[in-house]
């Protein structure tokens, strides 16, 4: 029976860009606007006969050609977060970046502490994008599991990814095998000490996960992390790497394209309770937005850190 307290959804950075799925609507395609470049997703999965559907974090560089099927279905998009990437299109080579996109000191202090980690350390580093064994994988992922969370708790901050651990390790190492995935991990002495996941589709890149160990902390791994993905990407012809949503310090220095998500909102014209319904989510997700413009949500008041308290 249809209500109106459920809320039908679905993540559409996520199912795209992990699953390579997109929500019946878009069955057609996509295209990146900022490449030019269309494609089609591999699967459409269906909406189940909802004339109330909502299609949360669509990234607004992504032009979605929607099928002519949906009747009386009208929708309303109602803009979210800045997102961030880099966009290498103009770019010729690593440096090339570096000069246009970091400050003189930015690249002068990553030059200094990435020297600094090699000349202190036993620093190796391996991508995994195609066959891996997969003993090796398991370690790498507990090792994963362990840098995560040892990181998050000194942050005080819940990890949403923790949780469900298990299904992801469970599914992404068939994805990295048919190169949808890949790992980035730096050794010091055969540990891993930094660690970045990433999913895949044609020329662009999804930064889904990444973290190292806190006791690098004074290298700063994140720039250096980042640094070899500007080498890997530009040497494998990655178009865009998408950093996603949430304005930290590194994703502002490091990004050379900021983007918005929206949500899309699908209702019923001729349902007077659809419209209230779609008025409802409308000014729900503005209000919430609104809260985050002004710092309450995410500054004063943060969930993950309510969350953390009460584990």
């Amino acid at each position: 029976m249809d209500t109106y307290t459920t809320l039908k959804s679905s993540n559409f950075i996520f199912s795209l860009y992990l699953n390579h799925t997109v929500v019946s609507f878009f069955a057609k395609g996509l295209k990146n606007s900022l490449t030019g470049q269309s494609f089609k997703p591999t699967n459409a999965f269906a909406v189940a006969e909802s004339k109330k559907y909502v299609v949360k974090n669509i990234p607004d560089y992504l032009d979605l050609d929607a099928c002519k099927v949906l009747g009386q279905l009208k929708h309303t998009d109602v803009l979210q977060y800045k997102g961030f990437l880099l966009n290498f299109q103009s770019i010729t080579t690593p440096e090339d970046y570096l000069l246009k996109h970091l400050s003189k000191r930015n690249r002068k202090n990553l030059k200094q502490k990435h020297r600094q980690l090699l000349h202190e350390n036993s620093i190796e580093t391996q991508w995994f994008f195609g066959a891996m064994d997969e003993d090796n994988y398991a370690q790498i992922f507990d090792a994963f599991y362990g840098l995560l969370k040892k990181r998050f708790n000194e942050k005080k901050v819940n990890n949403r990814y923790l949780g469900n651990w298990a299904a992801l390790q469970t599914t992404t190492y068939t994805k990295i095998c048919s190169k949808k995935a890949s790992m980035f991990v730096i050794y010091d002495k055969n540990t891993p000490i930094s660690i970045t996941l990433n999913f895949h589709i044609n020329d662009m890149v999804f930064s889904h996960i990444q973290t190292y160990d806190i006791a690098y902390s004074h290298y700063n791994m994140g720039d250096i992390s980042m640094w070899h993905h500007v080498q890997w990407c530009i040497k494998n012809k990655i178009t865009i790497f998408d950093l996603s949503m949430g304005a930290t310090y590194n994703k502002v220095k490091w990004s050379n394209h900021e983007y918005v998500f929206y949500h899309r909102i699908y209702y019923q014209t001729t349902s007077l309770l659809d419209q209230g319904w779609a008025q409802f989510q409308i000014t729900k997700f503005k209000w919430l937005q609104s809260l985050r413009d002004r710092h309450i949500i995410g500054g004063r008041f943060s969930l993950d850190k309510l969350l953390f308290k009460f584990q």
